[in-house]
This record gives C-alpha cells, structure tokens and sequence, in this order.
C-alpha cells in the first residue's frame, strides 16, 4: 500500500502511518486520517448493496449517492506510474452537491472485462459499475484498469445519459 489514497477532494493518510513532521504540516482541509476500520466498513457496507434496486443522484469528485449514502472512491496512487482503486469511504450527503431528486433507479454490479472491446487488446478492467434498472444504461463505473501488468489505473467514470435536441434522454 502507498503512503496515502486520494479522494476526491481530499487525501486520506492511513492511521496506522508513522507521525512525521510530513503529514502536521498537511493542510487539515486537505488531508484526513483514517482507519482501516472505517475503509473496511464502508467496502462492507457497499458490498451489502450489490444486485440491490438503489436510488442514484448523481456522482462528484470520485463520489457517488445511493439512497442517501455518499460513497467516495479512493484511489491508491502507489508510485506516480501505476494507481489502483483503493477503497471507499461511507460519507454524509452535506460535504456534497448532487441532484435533490433521484436521477435513477440503479442496482450496484461487480463486473469484470478480460480484453479490450475497442482495440482487441488483452487488458482487463475490474471493479463495479451502476447500472440503469429501466434500460441498462451504465451510470458510472469505478475500480481498476490494467494497461498491461505494468501499467494499472484507477478509473472513476461518470456517464450521464446524453439528451436529445428535442429535450427528452436517448
């Protein structure tokens, strides 16, 4: 594991990381502290959700909301090259700023893709993904993609559905 994850909007330093005059002299609106604890209560609390019907409202700064829990995707930088999906973080929905009114009704998914459809290259992407339940739609998918065995990295990508000159969703 790194040093750190990087959140969305701030990065979160592991409890367990030897004080240093590195991590006091953090900006304290920039930098969090956290525990194992609480990273692996959250990625328990999320994978209660999976195959679940939830109400999506949005995603922001590596985060997303599910029937009122913000979920902050975290990525473990490792060393500057390769990165990874490091975890979640379960937040209160004020730190954010997503829709009032859900978007849609969405099931949290595992997947997992050996090749690349696009170029055909042997590459694999794993992680999770937010899935439409009235059309299949994929909202957002967050975890890790590798390149090759080299060249990991996280990905966090939101995909709102385009609309239509004439107003309506595609």
């Amino acid at each position: 594991m790194s040093d750190g994850f990087i959140g969305g909007k701030v990065e979160y330093i592991p409890q367990h990381y030897p004080d240093s005059d590195e991590i006091t002299e953090k900006d304290p609106n920039t930098t969090k502290i956290i525990s194992e604890e609480q990273m692996d209560f959250s990625a328990n609390w999320m994978e209660t959700l999976l195959g679940m019907d939830l109400e999506f409202y949005g995603a922001e700064s590596q985060a997303f909301k599910v029937d009122g829990v913000v979920f902050e995707v975290l990525c473990d930088p490792d060393d500057g090259y390769r990165s990874y999906m490091g975890g979640v973080i379960a937040h209160k929905p004020e730190q954010y700023n997503f829709y009032s009114q859900p978007l849609a009704t969405v099931r949290l998914e595992k997947f997992s893709r050996q090749e690349d459809e696009e170029t055909g290259m042997d590459e694999s992407t794993n992680g999770f993904q937010l899935i439409d339940t009235q059309d299949d739609h994929i909202w957002l998918e967050f975890g890790t993609h590798h390149h090759d065995q080299w060249y990991p990295m996280f990905m966090f990508v939101y995909m709102p559905k385009q609309e239509s000159p004439e107003g309506g969703e595609r």
